[in-house]
């Protein structure tokens, strides 16, 4: 039986937003309109090579290494995902800490 994540979802949500206002704050006023090329999956296999190399990394971490909103929102949604199935597992230990991700049971 699963048991529920101690993890509060919300802090969750909170660094998101942190890294998209980060992102838009860098980012020109005009904006061009463009296919977008991440995907959940790519994102998910880019997160598996850093987990590979890494027993942990912090939510902050990985989206310093976005380099556009759109990919911090692949990302997000391929933690998401992850976290869904059991591949990673996400923890903080205060409110204020940063959200960390780690090698899930899978």
């Amino acid at each position: 039986m699963l048991e529920p994540s101690p993890f509060n979802r919300l802090d969750l949500m909170a660094a998101f937003v942190d890294a998209l206002k980060r992102l838009r704050y860098n980012q020109p006023m005009s904006t061009v309109v463009h296919e977008w090329k991440y995907t959940i999956e790519s994102q998910t296999e880019a997160i598996r090579q850093i987990m590979g190399h890494s027993s942990s990394i912090t939510f902050n971490e990985l989206t310093e290494l976005a380099a556009t909103s759109e990919e911090v929102i692949t990302d997000f949604l391929a933690i998401l995902e992850m976290a869904k199935y059991q591949e990673i597992k996400l923890s903080q230990t205060n409110r204020s800490d940063p959200i960390k991700i780690t090698k899930g049971d899978v």
